[in-house]
Formats: structure tokens, sequence, C-alpha cells
């Protein structure tokens, strides 16, 4: 799942790497820029039914780095932004990141999804979601952070 902000030919994007919501020492969530300058236009110009092939392959099937090289495609530029899990001064307690705003080239507010503060419990019944290292109900929060590079 990503959210993302363009600006041009540039896009930065959340990456959820969710691993268990196991005291989210385990979940990861990191900003990337990418930048489609260089890239290949993999859009099929006719919409087609089955979008355009490669050597009868779609784009999605090309498995690995080899092959879409040997297609001739060029990928885009992907350069990590930041990590939640270094570029916040405290831990960051919740099981992913929602949203994303480009404040200016040095700054970014990342918000957290608390699904309304509610997880489905034992019998399909609603419950609060609790974070683990604070037992208390997620709630939104943003997060201003300080880029490391400029986009």
């Amino acid at each position: 799942m990503f959210d993302n902000v363009a600006t041009f030919h540039q896009f930065v994007f959340v990456d959820h790497q969710r691993r268990g919501f196991i005291k989210c020492l385990f979940c990861k969530g990191f900003e990337y820029k990418i930048d489609l300058a260089g890239a290949t236009d993999i859009s099929d110009p006719a919409n087609s039914a089955t979008g355009k092939l490669f050597g009868g392959k779609t784009a999605e099937e090309l498995k690995d780095a080899a092959t879409i090289a040997a297609n001739g495609i060029t990928p885009v530029k992907k350069t990590l932004a930041a990590d939640l899990m270094t570029d916040i001064s405290s831990l960051y307690p919740h099981d992913k990141a929602e949203g994303i705003v480009v404040i200016n080239s040095s700054l970014i507010a990342v918000c957290n999804d608390d699904d309304f503060g509610i997880t489905t419990g034992a019998g399909a019944k609603y419950i609060a979601k609790d974070l683990p290292s604070s037992n208390s109900v997620d709630k939104n929060r943003i997060y201003f952070i300080k880029l490391k590079s400029p986009l």
C-alpha cells in the first residue's frame, strides 16, 4: 500500500513493510523518493486489454532485474528519503503510516493510520486498538521529519 505526493517527475511515497503488530519493533515505514526521469514509459498507448507486452509478457510478469533489462526497460530511480524507525525522536509505535506531505525540500510530515482506534478481537467483536509500546489506544498523530538529504 502506498501513499504518495508528486511534483512533476519526482514522487515521495510511504512503503508499508509490515511484519506483524508485535510491539511495533518489526513495523517499518520507509519514505522513498522516486524519479521518473530516464525511466522507460511502460504504458500502452493502444490501451489494450493486456496492456503493453514485452516478449509476450506484461511488465508485472518480468520478475527480475535481468529480465527487465533484457526487455529494454529502465526502472525508476528509488532513494530512501526517511525511515520512521530512526528519523523521529521517539519510537514510532504505530503499525503503519498512512499519509505524507512535503512541507519543503528538507521537511516532510507523516501521519499514522489508527484504524479509528479499533480492531477486531475474539468472536469478531470490535475492541480498542491498543499500542503495545504504551498500552494506550492508538490515535492519529502527525510526525514532522527533517530529511537528512533534501528532496
